[in-house]
């Protein structure tokens, strides 16, 4: 199960997109929901580059998080791309 964030890691001057546009507690829960949906390919990708690398797994799956957690807060919906 991925970790629950409650805060920002990133600061909110980076969090452009999405963040700004919400308010706080619905964004949080928004980025949690997306973090849950996408655990499994985090996992996936982190599982295949642990083959061909030396770092262990969970701080692949770790960086793999903070990955799309930035991804998430940084998405500005209004270039009209999809997440």
């Amino acid at each position: 199960m991925p970790p629950n964030y409650e805060k920002p890691i990133f600061p909110t001057h980076q969090a452009d997109g999405i963040a700004g546009s919400l308010l706080p507690e619905s964004f949080y829960l928004l980025r949690n929901r997306i973090v849950r949906l996408n655990a499994g390919l985090v996992r996936k990708i982190a599982h295949r580059v642990s083959r061909q690398c030396s770092e262990p797994y969970e701080d692949l799956e770790q960086i793999g998080y903070l990955g799309l957690i930035r991804a998430i807060e940084r998405f500005d919906p209004t270039q009209g791309l999809c997440f």
